[in-house]
């Protein structure tokens, strides 16, 4: 079961990475303005999974500091994604606000920032303070950040269906990445809201979120890259 988790894990690593990189490729095919910010989440999603994987060192390399690691208070690597929520709204901020224009979205999208950020910040705080910043993350987390993104990502989508923008859609490397990202976390957030309560009732649901878990992340990477080469594909086009 360890093995399978570990081949799982790398699995979604491997995705993550390409997508990073077929994301750089883009931008340095386009010098698209407006990409940046994702690529940049894209390749924040790399490091918080590099750094994250510490816990699979364990009795596998004599390292003073994987010893340490091992048998201290940061033994488990839960806490890191704490910064992964914080990160990941201050881009998706920034992607968001330069593939809209109007007024509107734009006070939305940062009245629903603020919420979030300092939500984040006062719910870290409070763990830090009780000891349990480097415990698991509470399922409220999951659902605030899910919320966060969907504000922002439906901003997108308003301006996209009262613009001309709306007859190429399929064209759009935005639109993909809107609606692939807003599926994806509001799929899975049952599965991290309801799994504390349902694992104990029914151990099987356990392996069905894992595998839920890796299925819908190589899903979702690889309609990064698609967006990415597809709408390369068709800027290629129109050039010619």
């Amino acid at each position: 079961m360890k093995l399978e988790l570990e081949l799982e894990l790398i699995l979604i690593y491997l995705f993550e990475l390409f997508a990073a990189l077929s994301g750089s490729y883009f931008w340095f095919k386009t010098k698209e303005q407006a990409i940046r910010p994702f690529v940049w989440y894209l390749w924040f999603v790399v490091v918080i999974e590099t750094l994250a994987m510490y816990p699979y060192l364990y009795g596998r390399v004599d390292n003073t500091l994987i010893n340490w690691l091992e048998h201290s208070f940061m033994r488990q690597n839960s806490w890191i994604y704490h910064f992964y929520n914080v990160g990941t709204i201050i881009l998706f901020r920034i992607f968001i606000k330069k593939n809209t224009s109007t007024k509107f979205s734009h006070k939305i999208i940062n009245v629903v920032f603020w919420f979030s950020f300092s939500f984040f910040v006062i719910y870290i705080l409070y763990l830090i303070v009780n000891g349990n910043f480097f415990k698991s993350i509470n399922e409220y987390d999951v659902a605030i950040f899910t919320f966060t993104i969907f504000a922002m990502v439906m901003m997108y989508f308003r301006e996209l269906l009262q613009s001309d923008e709306i007859l190429n859609f399929y064209k759009s490397h935005v639109f993909y990445i809107c609606i692939v990202t807003l599926l994806f976390y509001i799929c899975m957030t049952p599965l991290f809201f309801y799994s504390e309560y349902i694992s104990t009732i029914n151990p099987d649901f356990i392996d069905f979120r894992r595998v839920a878990l890796t299925v819908s992340n190589i899903i979702l990477y690889s309609c990064y890259v698609f967006a990415f080469f597809f709408s390369l594909y068709h800027k290629k086009k129109i050039k010619l």
